[in-house]
């Protein structure tokens, strides 16, 4: 099993947007940011709160060192805090809904756009009857994510349904977006299923254009569209 997606759910807005990018891009590594490794690390927080039956609290771990890569990022009182309103969040969501938590579930959606090995890991997922519920944490203090027509929360939407469908008939998929270090109050929209699958649809057409220029079977000069997210 590949360790990094082609198409990943992170990336939908550069390979939706700007399919012959993907090729452009291949080989290339990108590095890595200590924001985005302090985000890493507390994520990984995140989940010990959310699977641990003995420290639920995001407290219960001050101190403690989280590995990233080659380095060591310490639970502080600010990771603590934007730990601790995503994992009350979340319970809260479970409370009000009864329904079934997945922390850090990996979803493939490679059937529904026809390129294999495309997956993407949704911080947490609740099935709650007729709908699912997909939540994200954000940790960045920069630009405010919204959760209305996202992408990558879509795409994460869209592998949930693939795996859960045929556990709950799903009417709508809301989707939840958290990010306490800009706003103390989540993102949410809500799509119906039949909004996801037209979604579907331009995701796998984009795929399908991505693949072909990354395999060298068309230019992907032919198939680039700047703009601020992709």
């Amino acid at each position: 099993m590949a360790a990094h997606a082609t198409l990943g759910a992170s990336k939908a807005d550069q390979w939706i947007e700007c399919p012959g990018s993907i090729a452009l891009s291949s080989g290339k590594v990108s590095s890595s940011s200590t924001y985005a490794d302090w985000g890493t690390a507390a994520h990984e927080l995140a989940s010990w709160c959310l699977t641990s039956a003995t420290e639920p609290d995001a407290a219960a771990y001050k101190g403690r060192k989280i590995a990233v890569g080659e380095k060591y990022h310490t639970v502080d009182d600010e990771m603590i805090e934007c730990v601790q309103r995503y994992v009350d969040i979340v319970r809260e969501y479970v409370t009000n809904t009864g329904g079934h938590l997945l922390v850090e579930h990996r979803v493939d959606y490679s059937a529904v756009i026809g390129v294999p090995e495309s997956f993407g890991t949704a911080d947490a997922i609740i099935l709650a009857g007729d709908e699912l519920i997909v939540i994200d944490l954000k940790t960045g203090r920069g630009e405010e994510v919204d959760a209305f027509e996202n992408k990558q929360m879509r795409m994460y939407a869209i592998g949930a349904l693939e795996d859960f469908g045929q556990v709950s008939d799903f009417n709508t998929v809301r989707k939840v977006i958290v990010q306490p270090r800009i706003s103390w109050n989540p993102s949410e929209h809500v799509d119906t299923v039949d909004e996801l699958n037209a979604f579907a649809a331009k995701a796998a057409r984009a795929g399908q254009i991505a693949m072909l220029c990354l395999d060298g079977a068309d230019d992907p000069l032919l198939h680039l569209k700047a703009g601020e997210k992709q």
